[in-house]
């Protein structure tokens, strides 16, 4: 075996370092692996599971009811709320059966989930979210033709945007 499985192997059976991978595995490792699973379907059309074929993959990452960015935050945020069905994995590991037992006697354990959920959610929406909402990528949503009812307070906002930004091309063809 591998010097990298060996390792593994000997952090999997100190109890303290199981909890923190599976804690890993629950709140960072399946979201991520969601994006980057739809990152690299983007580039195949094969792999794609939208139904439009037409628009290109890159519109559903601008668009909040299609983001895989929006959605890995709604996880994270359900995980943070104590909803989230796969925290079970967690307390139950503990050997606890309510969510609310463990953060009672485990309050080391279920501080590090918190404090892993919170980076990983600022991660998610700082280097994916707050990006892909820039006004420059913001006006290539605004050729998405799933979007036409709210095409009109697109335009406004990218336009109010680009005047606050105090740039004079903003004003041309705008009434």
């Amino acid at each position: 075996a591998s010097k990298r499985l060996k390792r593994l192997m000997a952090l999997a059976r100190d109890p303290c370092q199981h909890f923190l991978l599976k804690s890993l595995a629950v709140v960072v490792m399946e979201p991520l692996q969601l994006l980057h699973s739809r990152y690299l379907s983007m580039a195949h059309a094969k792999l794609r599971q939208t139904v439009d074929l037409q628009t290109p993959a890159f519109l559903d990452e601008l668009w909040p009811r299609t983001s895989s960015a929006v959605q890995v935050c709604q996880y994270l945020s359900t995980l943070l709320s104590g909803e989230g069905e796969r925290l079970r994995l967690l307390y139950q590991h503990s050997g606890y059966t309510s969510l609310e037992d463990w953060a009672r006697n485990r309050p080391s354990e279920a501080a590090l989930v918190r404090r892993l959920i919170v980076a990983t959610h600022a991660w998610v929406k700082r280097r994916l979210q707050d990006a892909l909402s820039l006004p420059e990528r913001a006006i290539l949503g605004l050729g998405d033709c799933r979007r036409h009812s709210e095409h009109a307070a697109l335009v406004d906002a990218f336009y109010a945007e680009a005047r606050a930004a105090s740039c004079p091309a903003a004003e041309i063809g705008r009434a």
